[in-house]
Protein backbone atom coordinates (compact mmCIF):
# COMPACT_ATOMS: atom_id res chain seq x y z
CA UNK A 1 0.00 0.00 0.00
CA UNK A 2 1.08 3.64 -0.79
CA UNK A 3 -0.04 6.76 0.87
CA UNK A 4 -0.31 10.08 0.70
CA UNK A 5 -1.45 13.28 3.41
CA UNK A 6 -2.31 16.99 2.33
CA UNK A 7 -0.12 19.27 3.89
CA UNK A 8 -0.58 20.82 6.78
CA UNK A 9 -4.04 18.58 6.78
CA UNK A 10 -2.37 15.09 7.87
CA UNK A 11 -6.18 13.63 8.21
CA UNK A 12 -7.20 14.32 4.76
CA UNK A 13 -5.31 11.17 2.97
CA UNK A 14 -5.16 8.84 0.04
CA UNK A 15 -3.72 5.34 -0.36
CA UNK A 16 -3.87 2.77 -3.47
CA UNK A 17 -3.35 -0.45 -3.28
CA UNK A 18 -3.26 -3.61 -5.75
CA UNK A 19 -3.41 -7.13 -6.55
CA UNK A 20 -3.34 -9.11 -9.49
CA UNK A 21 -6.91 -8.19 -10.10
CA UNK A 22 -8.03 -5.15 -8.65
CA UNK A 23 -6.32 -1.50 -8.46
CA UNK A 24 -8.09 0.58 -5.42
CA UNK A 25 -7.93 4.00 -4.72
CA UNK A 26 -8.91 5.25 -1.12
CA UNK A 27 -9.66 9.06 -0.44
CA UNK A 28 -10.59 10.31 3.03
CA UNK A 29 -13.14 13.07 3.68
CA UNK A 30 -11.21 16.15 4.21
CA UNK A 31 -11.88 15.82 8.29
CA UNK A 32 -10.46 12.38 7.73
CA UNK A 33 -14.28 10.59 8.99
CA UNK A 34 -14.87 8.75 6.25
CA UNK A 35 -13.69 7.23 3.35
CA UNK A 36 -14.36 6.89 -0.43
CA UNK A 37 -13.01 4.01 -2.36
CA UNK A 38 -12.30 3.68 -6.30
CA UNK A 39 -11.99 0.24 -7.35
CA UNK A 40 -10.81 -0.66 -10.81
CA UNK A 41 -10.83 -4.29 -12.58
CA UNK A 42 -7.18 -4.46 -14.19
CA UNK A 43 -7.98 -6.28 -17.00
CA UNK A 44 -11.06 -5.02 -18.10
CA UNK A 45 -10.88 -1.34 -16.53
CA UNK A 46 -14.30 -1.31 -14.99
CA UNK A 47 -14.86 0.27 -12.19
CA UNK A 48 -17.08 1.12 -9.19
CA UNK A 49 -17.29 3.48 -6.30
CA UNK A 50 -18.48 3.17 -2.70
CA UNK A 51 -18.05 5.89 0.02
CA UNK A 52 -18.86 5.03 3.79
CA UNK A 53 -17.79 5.58 7.17
CA UNK A 54 -14.92 3.30 7.38
CA UNK A 55 -12.04 2.65 4.74
CA UNK A 56 -12.88 -1.48 5.12
CA UNK A 57 -16.32 -1.18 4.82
CA UNK A 58 -15.86 1.14 1.43
CA UNK A 59 -13.14 -0.95 0.35
CA UNK A 60 -16.73 -4.07 0.09
CA UNK A 61 -18.71 -1.91 -1.11
CA UNK A 62 -16.64 -0.87 -4.19
CA UNK A 63 -15.25 -4.90 -4.62
CA UNK A 64 -19.15 -6.08 -4.84
CA UNK A 65 -20.39 -3.25 -6.79
CA UNK A 66 -17.11 -4.17 -9.28
CA UNK A 67 -17.92 -7.80 -8.97
CA UNK A 68 -21.79 -7.48 -9.43
CA UNK A 69 -22.25 -11.09 -10.03
CA UNK A 70 -20.37 -12.11 -6.88
CA UNK A 71 -18.56 -15.10 -8.98
CA UNK A 72 -14.93 -14.03 -9.04
CA UNK A 73 -15.13 -12.46 -5.62
CA UNK A 74 -15.77 -14.74 -3.92
CA UNK A 75 -13.61 -17.15 -6.28
CA UNK A 76 -10.72 -15.31 -5.34
CA UNK A 77 -11.74 -15.02 -1.32
CA UNK A 78 -12.32 -19.50 -1.32
CA UNK A 79 -8.64 -19.33 -3.24
CA UNK A 80 -7.18 -17.17 -0.67
CA UNK A 81 -8.47 -18.62 1.96
CA UNK A 82 -7.99 -22.23 1.00
CA UNK A 83 -4.55 -21.61 0.53
CA UNK A 84 -3.73 -19.79 3.88
CA UNK A 85 -5.39 -22.80 5.24
CA UNK A 86 -2.48 -24.77 2.65
CA UNK A 87 0.61 -23.60 4.16
CA UNK A 88 -0.43 -24.04 7.73
CA UNK A 89 -0.77 -27.63 7.07
CA UNK A 90 2.51 -27.73 5.50
CA UNK A 91 4.11 -26.17 8.77
CA UNK A 92 2.72 -28.68 10.71
CA UNK A 93 4.36 -31.53 8.39
CA UNK A 94 7.36 -30.08 7.26
CA UNK A 95 10.56 -30.05 9.81
CA UNK A 96 12.15 -27.00 7.61
CA UNK A 97 9.47 -24.46 7.94
CA UNK A 98 11.49 -21.80 5.90
CA UNK A 99 9.92 -22.35 2.71
CA UNK A 100 6.48 -22.48 3.67
CA UNK A 101 6.73 -19.09 6.30
CA UNK A 102 8.22 -17.53 2.64
CA UNK A 103 5.29 -18.27 0.80
CA UNK A 104 2.77 -17.03 3.12
CA UNK A 105 4.58 -13.65 3.70
CA UNK A 106 4.10 -13.88 0.11
CA UNK A 107 0.26 -14.36 0.29
CA UNK A 108 -0.31 -11.40 2.97
CA UNK A 109 1.61 -9.28 1.12
CA UNK A 110 -0.08 -9.33 -1.84
CA UNK A 111 -3.80 -8.92 -0.79
CA UNK A 112 -5.99 -6.59 -0.67
CA UNK A 113 -7.12 -4.98 3.37
CA UNK A 114 -10.63 -6.60 2.34
CA UNK A 115 -9.01 -9.66 0.56
CA UNK A 116 -6.72 -9.64 4.07
CA UNK A 117 -9.46 -9.74 6.36
CA UNK A 118 -11.23 -12.48 4.56
CA UNK A 119 -8.47 -14.42 4.00
CA UNK A 120 -7.29 -14.59 7.34
CA UNK A 121 -10.52 -14.31 9.55
CA UNK A 122 -9.82 -18.26 10.64
CA UNK A 123 -7.00 -20.15 11.72
CA UNK A 124 -6.38 -23.57 12.57
CA UNK A 125 -3.14 -23.57 14.45
CA UNK A 126 -3.58 -27.21 15.63
CA UNK A 127 -0.32 -28.90 15.68
CA UNK A 128 2.09 -26.22 15.80
CA UNK A 129 4.84 -25.44 18.13
CA UNK A 130 4.23 -22.33 20.06
CA UNK A 131 7.06 -20.90 18.10
CA UNK A 132 5.37 -21.37 14.83
CA UNK A 133 1.65 -20.17 16.41
CA UNK A 134 3.54 -17.16 17.40
CA UNK A 135 5.63 -16.64 13.72
CA UNK A 136 2.25 -17.54 12.31
CA UNK A 137 -0.14 -14.53 14.22
CA UNK A 138 2.92 -11.69 14.10
CA UNK A 139 2.78 -11.96 10.47
CA UNK A 140 -0.66 -11.43 10.49
CA UNK A 141 -1.13 -8.97 12.83
CA UNK A 142 2.50 -6.99 10.75
CA UNK A 143 -0.05 -7.57 7.59
CA UNK A 144 -3.01 -5.87 9.22
CA UNK A 145 -1.21 -3.27 10.56
CA UNK A 146 0.30 -2.57 7.04
CA UNK A 147 -3.66 -2.48 5.31
CA UNK A 148 -4.93 -0.11 8.42
CA UNK A 149 -7.62 -3.03 9.09
CA UNK A 150 -7.96 -5.01 12.51
CA UNK A 151 -5.75 -8.10 12.92
CA UNK A 152 -8.51 -11.27 13.03
CA UNK A 153 -9.38 -12.77 16.75
CA UNK A 154 -7.88 -15.45 16.51
CA UNK A 155 -4.68 -13.67 16.84
CA UNK A 156 -5.18 -12.67 20.32
CA UNK A 157 -5.36 -15.73 21.96
CA UNK A 158 -2.15 -17.06 20.75
CA UNK A 159 -0.22 -16.61 23.47
CA UNK A 160 3.20 -15.12 23.51
CA UNK A 161 6.00 -17.16 24.28
CA UNK A 162 7.69 -16.72 27.86
CA UNK A 163 10.54 -18.62 26.96
CA UNK A 164 14.09 -17.57 25.99
CA UNK A 165 14.06 -15.04 23.40
CA UNK A 166 14.21 -16.48 19.48
CA UNK A 167 16.79 -14.97 17.27
CA UNK A 168 17.22 -14.94 13.61
CA UNK A 169 20.63 -15.31 13.62
CA UNK A 170 23.43 -16.67 16.26
CA UNK A 171 26.04 -13.89 15.66
CA UNK A 172 25.71 -11.69 18.87
CA UNK A 173 26.37 -8.10 16.78
CA UNK A 174 23.53 -8.98 14.48
CA UNK A 175 21.34 -9.97 17.66
CA UNK A 176 22.01 -6.50 19.20
CA UNK A 177 20.60 -4.73 16.07
CA UNK A 178 17.13 -7.16 15.91
CA UNK A 179 16.25 -6.24 19.35
CA UNK A 180 15.92 -2.52 17.94
CA UNK A 181 14.90 -3.69 14.41
CA UNK A 182 12.90 -6.30 14.58
CA UNK A 183 8.78 -6.18 13.77
CA UNK A 184 6.44 -5.15 16.68
CA UNK A 185 4.34 -7.60 16.30
CA UNK A 186 7.44 -9.98 16.34
CA UNK A 187 8.66 -8.22 19.26
CA UNK A 188 5.66 -8.80 21.39
CA UNK A 189 6.47 -12.37 20.72
CA UNK A 190 9.92 -12.63 21.93
CA UNK A 191 10.93 -13.20 18.10
CA UNK A 192 13.77 -11.22 16.62
CA UNK A 193 13.50 -10.92 12.86
CA UNK A 194 15.29 -8.54 10.19
CA UNK A 195 12.14 -8.53 8.22
CA UNK A 196 9.01 -6.50 7.26
CA UNK A 197 6.07 -7.62 5.60
CA UNK A 198 7.15 -7.69 1.63
CA UNK A 199 10.66 -9.65 2.63
CA UNK A 200 10.94 -13.03 2.20
CA UNK A 201 11.38 -14.69 5.83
Amino acid sequence: MRGLEEEGNPKHRARVEHNKHTLLVHISDEDGRGWTTLAIDRATREWSIAQRSRQQQATEAAYELLYVDGDKAQQAVAADRAKFARLLEALRDDDRPGFALAELNDLLSGLTSGELCDAVEHADLTGLTPYLRNYVAAMVELAAHRRDVPPPAWVRDVEPMEMEPRFATPLADLRLHLLRTAPVPFKRRNIFIDSSLGDRV
